[in-house]
């Protein structure tokens, strides 16, 4: 992955989670980033997707040191649904699976 991509993929999931929390006022109830466990336990291969989602973690944790609401949920491998559901050659399933012994 060249730079210019690698830098493209990460701005429009940051900006994404940047633009609420610039627009929306302050005192909401909540705010919720969904994000994913490869921001703690990494995903080989997608170091952008990593970098998206620590962005996201680490936005929740700075609109919390300013006193606002805000929190990641740091989502696990989904193996019925999305993007690993539909590869019918079961690269990534399958490999999630040895990995994590399911």
């Amino acid at each position: 992955m060249t730079s210019t991509a690698f830098e493209a993929s990460v701005r429009s999931k940051a900006r994404g989670s940047w633009n609420p929390h610039e627009v929306l006022p302050n005192d909401l109830d909540f705010l919720v980033l969904l994000s994913s466990s490869g921001s703690i336990i990494g995903n080989r291969g997608q170091g952008n997707y990593n970098v998206d989602n620590t962005f996201q973690d680490a936005l929740a944790y700075y609109r919390r040191f300013r006193g606002l609401r805000g929190t990641s949920l740091d989502l696990g491998h989904m193996l019925d649904v999305g993007v690993i559901a539909e590869r019918m050659d079961d690269l990534f399933a399958g490999s999630l699976r040895a990995a994590f012994g399911n």
